[in-house]
């Protein structure tokens, strides 16, 4: 299958695990998302496509959230011209890993 999460396509088989690569703020750990965007369904011989999607009747899909994990920290110096002062910014990027 091909589900579309935040618009981004990916390409799914039963059990795997896909880390996203951004965060889900309304999908708590361990909640279940069913997936209504699917765009192909199908094996390497034969494939059913949607124009732009499938409808939801035709097949289910369920994803867990199992982990909300995040990068390691990045440290960003912004300076201005002409200036000896930097500004250090600091960002934790959050992941959402489902199953």
């Amino acid at each position: 299958m091909t589900p579309h999460i935040n618009g981004f396509p990916f390409l799914v088989t039963n059990g795997d695990i896909i880390h996203l690569p951004f965060y889900l703020k309304d999908a708590p750990l361990g909640s279940v998302l069913h997936m209504t965007h699917v765009s192909s369904i199908g094996s390497r011989t034969h494939i059913l496509q949607g124009h732009p999607f499938i409808r939801e009747d035709v097949f289910t899909l369920k994803m867990r959230v199992i982990e909300i994990t995040k990068a390691p920290m990045v440290v960003t110096v912004k300076t201005k011209q002409r200036q000896r002062r930097a500004r250090h910014l600091k960002n934790k990027q959050n992941y959402t890993v489902v199953r």
